[in-house]
Formats: C-alpha cells, sequence, structure tokens
C-alpha cells in the first residue's frame, strides 16, 4: 500500500471508521442512492426514447450518435470542474449544486422543439449529471466504517440500475402511448429537485473533507453529533479530541486541492493510481454506456425485435443487472479485494458479450449481470486510490476520462456497426475490457482496508 493511501482523517476518521452502523448510515446511504438514481434515469431515457425521435424528426444515423452523445460532453466537463469544485467549496454544497443543474435541465429539454435545442439542453443537464458522481463517490466513501465501505459504496451504485429501471418502465407506457410521450418521460428528471431540501437538512458536511481543510473544530462538533446520535454520547472530550486530532492529521499545507492540486495526481505519490483510475473508467464506460445506450436500438434494428418487445428484453435485463451484481461485489471486494473482483467482472463482461451474440435472447441477462457489477466495482476502487484532499478532483479527473469514452462510444459504435455489424461492437469491447484488466495487474494497487 502506498503512502498517498495512508491519510486517515487523525483520530476523527478512526472514531467514524469505530462507529456501528445505525440508521444515520443508512439515511446516509438512502439520500445518495436516491440522487445517482435520477442522475441515471434521465442520462437514460433519452436513449430509450430515441426510436420515436428518429421517425418525428426523420434523423441520420450519425445524428443519433451525436445526441446520445450530448450528455457524455456535459458529463465530461461537469465531472471535470464539479469535481475539483467539491474539494473547494465541500461535498455538500456541490451535491446540491448538481443535483439542481441536472433537474433543472433534464426538465427543459422536454420541451425542445428540434435536434438542436435537444442537444444544447442535454449538455447543459449533462453538467450536473457529470458532477454529482464524483461528489456522491466520495460522500459515500468517506462516512462508511472502512470495514463496510465496499458494500456501502456497491450499494450507493445500485442506483445506477433503478434509474435505468424506471426509465424503462417510464418509457414503455409513456412512449408508445402518445407522439408526445418521450416528452413526459425526459421531464421526470426534474424529480431530483425534491432531493435539494432533503440534502440541506440531513447530510452533514465530510468529516475528512473538513480534516484536509484544517477546520477540525467543525469535524469534531460534527463527529461528536454523530457519536451522540448513534451511541449516545461522545467517546471523546471535544478539547481533547481536536488537540489528538490537530496532531495526527495532515497539514493541509502539505497538500493543494483544486486546480494547482490536479498537478499533484501525476506526481511521485499519485500517477499510478491517476493512470489506473483513468483507464478503469475509460474501459467501463465506453463498453458499458456505450453499448447500453445503443441497446434499445440494437434489439430493434440489429436484431429484429419489435419496439415493445425490446423494451421487455431491455427491462428484464436491467432488473436482472439491479441490485444482486452490486451487492455481490460489493462483499466480494470485502473478502477478496478490489482489484480481484473487478478483474473477474471484466472477463466475465467479455466473454458473455460474445455469448450474446452467438444466442441472443435470454443470454442479455448475463451480459447486464457482469457488466453491472463492473459498473458498482467503478464505484467502490476508484475514491480510495486518492488521498482525501484530492478525492473529488482525483475522482472527477478520472471519470471525465471516462465520459469522454461515453461521449465518443456512441458515436464510435454507429462507425463500428456500420462496418463491421454487432459483433465488431462486442470484439472491441472484448479488447478494451483484455486491456482494463492488464491495467490492473500492471498499475493497481489493493485498497482493500485502505485509511482514507
Amino acid at each position: 500500500m502506498s503512502d498517498a493511501m495512508k491519510n486517515p482523517a487523525g483520530t476523527l476518521g478512526a472514531r467514524l471508521d469505530a462507529l456501528p452502523l445505525g440508521t444515520w448510515h443508512k439515511t446516509l446511504l438512502f439520500v445518495c442512492f436516491l440522487g445517482v438514481m435520477i442522475e441515471n434515469y434521465s442520462q437514460i431515457t433519452l436513449p430509450l426514447a430515441m426510436p420515436v425521435i428518429i421517425g418525428q424528426w426523420h434523423l441520420k444515423p450519425f445524428m443519433i450518435g451525436v445526441l446520445i452523445s450530448a450528455s457524455s460532453l456535459g458529463l465530461l466537463v461537469g465531472a471535470l470542474v464539479f469535481g475539483i469544485l467539491t474539494d473547494i467549496i465541500g461535498r455538500k454544497r456541490v451535491f446540491i449544486l448538481t443535483t439542481v443543474v441536472y433537474s433543472v435541465f433534464a426538465a427543459l429539454s422536454a420541451f425542445a422543439a428540434d435536434f438542436t435545442q435537444l442537444y444544447v439542453l442535454r449538455v447543459a443537464a449533462g453538467l450536473g449529471l457529470g458532477g454529482f458522481v464524483p461528489v456522491g463517490m466520495a460522500f459515500v466513501s468517506e462516512f462508511s466504517p472502512a470495514r463496510y465501505r465496499g458494500r456501502f459504496t456497491a450499494i450507493f451504485s445500485i442506483g445506477n440500475g433503478v434509474g435505468y429501471v424506471l426509465a424503462v418502465l417510464a418509457s414503455m407506457f409513456l412512449v408508445p402511448a402518445s407522439p408526445e410521450g418521450w416528452r413526459w418521460v425526459l421531464g421526470l428528471g426534474a424529480l431530483g429537485l425534491l432531493l435539494v431540501p432533503v440534502i440541506a437538512a440531513a447530510l452533514p458536511e465530510s468529516v475528512r473533507w473538513l480534516v484536509s481543510r484544517g477546520e477540525i473544530d467543525r469535524a469534531a462538533a460534527i463527529v461528536d453529533q454523530l457519536e451522540r446520535r448513534i451511541l449516545g454520547a461522545p467517546t471523546m472530550e471535544r478539547a481533547a479530541a481536536i488537540a489528538e486530532a490537530r496532531a495526527s492529521a495532515p497539514s493541509p499545507a502539505g497538500g493543494r486541492s483544486g486546480l494547482a492540486g490536479t498537478r499533484a495526481l501525476f506526481g511521485k505519490d499519485l500517477w499510478k493510481h491517476t493512470i489506473l483510475a483513468m483507464i478503469v473508467w475509460f474501459v467501463a464506460s465506453y463498453t458499458f454506456y456505450g453499448f447500453i445506450l445503443w441497446m434499445p436500438s440494437f434489439l430493434t434494428q440489429q436484431m429484429g425485435y419489435e419496439l415493445t418487445k425490446g423494451y421487455w428484453f431491455t427491462l428484464v435485463a436491467a432488473l436482472v443487472g439491479t441490485g444482486t451484481p452490486a451487492l455481490v461485489v460489493g462483499y466480494a471486494s470485502d473478502r477478496i479485494g478490489r482489484r480481484r473482483t473487478m478483474s473477474l467482472c471484466m472477463a466475465a463482461y467479455a466473454v458473455f458479450g460474445l455469448v450474446f451474440y452467438w444466442l441472443g435472447g435470454y443470454s442479455i441477462l448475463f451480459l447486464y449481470w457482469f457488466s453491472s457489477g463492473m459498473a458498482s466495482m467503478t464505484y467502490v476502487y476508484t475514491p480510495e486510490l486518492f488521498p482525501n484532499r484530492l478525492r473529488g478532483t482525483g475522482i472527477g479527473f478520472a471519470s471525465s476520462v471516462g465520459r469522454f469514452a461515453s461521449f465518443i462510444a456512441p458515436m464510435a459504435i454507429g462507425l463500428i456497426v456500420a462496418a463491421g455489424g454487432l459483433f465488431g461492437v462486442l470484439a472491441v469491447n472484448a479488447v478494451l475490457l483484455a486491456g482494463g484488466i492488464a491495467a490492473m495487474r500492471l498499475l493497481g494497487a489493493e485498497t482493500k482496508g485502505a485509511g482514507i
């Protein structure tokens, strides 16, 4: 384990890790879960509505890829900008800000009159969507007791699958119901605004972020409050806790955050972790989001399913890929390690992608299961690769690379489909997944049990 990974938030971080799981932990997890659920719902709705929009607006194949990639462009920029911002102004403020941004513009996209308007509004919504992921991952990682962190972060990622299922259900019932049904599906993304007052009232600022900024008094007060709520009383007297935390916590002058901190990501202590996180996010995002976003079109155009039947296949696959993969890989990552679990998911995803091509039908279930497990492990593994002061920046930087992959994947897949059909798409996926496994063998540090 490298020095970059041995950076607990002084004695305050140890007290957080020692807390038994309580109602408060579950509330935190549930609020973050709802946020990522609505975030992924908003991201997925446009591809699901695309078969109808194509007919209404007479879109050419390349325009389809461009429009599907609109959110990904915003996601790329939002992940980088808000990831840096979360290390500057705090997790909670950015949590609220990104939720407002993606909810408002997701709702406005329902009123788009043409291709250009829809593209611009989806890019704007993507800014908030991209920013939410780094701060949500940081929040869950930094408040989860170390012994449960893999499972907690994996459960948080289940929100992606639930959001997908809800998007499929909304599309099944609303899109075929009327020519304007797809607009209702997009507009439901505004429900994210209901989370804002809940976040403001229920979630404190991250203790570990406060310690990294030198705000020990404020961090100690939050730990006291949590111990009082869960244990009935603080385990240390406030003055003694502050003194010990100041003595053991890293100096805020010892590392930079924000724009200056991006250079530290490639310093001698972190460069391997940063490169690995970038590769993992690129491979996972291209192979998961690129392929999954095209799935409705593959089922209807490449495999000959009717629109309704294509939705049913997508729904059943999404249900199978929701919940159990994250629970299994989260538990496995706490038992056998993050790197090994991630490698197994990638290998199985590559194999079952080719199985799906040969067998079709419900072999899609295995494809979704292992792809969902891989996506969940991205949430578990990458936050632990970065120290507190740079966690938002690091996740934001790595996930922006992933968002770039999500941005180019739909267009690249469109070109690959034209040249090599569905087999070509799955073969490229297999090569990328093999590259991800090799990178973890060469650069991967095992983060199980790491102090954050």
